[in-house]
């Protein structure tokens, strides 16, 4: 029985009206993922295999029901978020609506800062923390885990964003809370303005700071912007979910955390030669080459 069919069977679960059309979508570095339309609507099968998982569609689910677009998850007849395909899970996913926006222009970056400060204050009033998130401090991230040895800057780079972190918790606490774990770039709809976040398979609960950094990470790559340029998002963000000055003065630590990191996933894609979402195994070590790019030029970086 070939993916298509076993996909077809697997689907059941949810008794969608048939006939289903379903098409594979590209990329998904962590997953592989299905358009899939019937009667008039749209989904999205998504299948993964890491523990996170269901915790992450756990925070996209209470996002819909609190009436934010998250692309949230459709329960089976059973009430099941997933079932199993293979030896991974297979979920069926709203289908958000939507274009990325483009963080060169202001009014959308913009709305970046006001969409992630929207969902941040939500996720506060989370009722309890999913089983199998990763909690702060994150153990995974680890200056000694056998793959950081591919490249000599890794290990280093983890400890110093480690001890810099440290000394910030130090002096005062982090703001803790859900955040998204990979920029939470959003979606939107240009007819009304409605905005979307998909993707919460990277879902953590740890400092608020590591999405902001993470999203100046993603504006800043391979551009040359003036670090003002980016106070629209931070102006925008704040009138949604304020944190202290002080705290938000910090955001060039969880910059170089979130290099760091990406040193940590290439080299662990690396390591268990892992090519899901991309077309051949050396893009990962363009993402580890670039990851050691952007560590060197953020480590310099500094917000106060």
């Amino acid at each position: 029985m070939n993916d298509q069919m076993l996909l077809q069977r697997a689907l059941d679960a949810w008794q969608l009206p048939g006939p289903l059309r379903i098409e594979p979508l590209e990329g998904g570095m962590n997953s592989r993922a299905w358009r899939v339309e019937t009667a008039g609507e749209l989904f999205v099968a998504k299948l993964a295999g890491d523990t996170a998982f269901e915790a992450g569609l756990l925070v996209a689910e209470y996002l819909e029901q609190s009436g934010f677009r998250a692309g949230g998850p459709i329960r089976t007849r059973t009430g099941a978020l997933t079932v199993p395909l293979g030896d991974q899970c297979l979920t069926l996913l709203r289908f958000a609506h939507g274009q990325e926006i483009d963080s060169n222009q202001v009014e959308d970056l913009r709305t970046w800062g006001a969409t992630m400060g929207r969902f941040h204050s939500l996720l506060q009033r989370l009722p309890e923390i999913p089983v199998g998130m990763p909690r702060w401090p994150w153990s995974w991230f680890d200056p000694t885990a056998e793959q950081v040895r591919i490249e000599s800057w890794i290990g280093p780079a983890i400890e110093q964003s480690l001890e810099e972190i440290g000394r910030l918790e130090s002096m005062r606490p982090l703001t803790l809370g859900v955040v998204h774990g990979d920029g939470a770039y959003p979606l939107v709809e240009r007819a009304t303005g409605v905005t979307a976040v998909i993707d919460w398979g990277a879902a953590m609960w740890g400092p608020l700071l590591y999405d902001i950094g993470s999203a100046y990470w993603y504006f800043q790559f391979e551009k040359e912007n003036p670090q003002q340029a980016f106070a629209p998002f931070l102006e925008a963000y704040q009138q949604h979910n304020r944190l202290p000055a002080e705290e938000l003065a910090a955001i060039d630590v969880f910059v170089r955390m979130r290099c760091a990191v990406q040193g940590f996933y290439f080299s662990w894609r690396i390591a268990n030669d892992i090519s899901t979402g991309i077309a051949d195994a050396g893009e990962n070590q363009v993402g580890l080459d670039d990851a050691r790019i952007t560590w060197e030029q953020m480590a310099n970086l500094r917000w106060r």
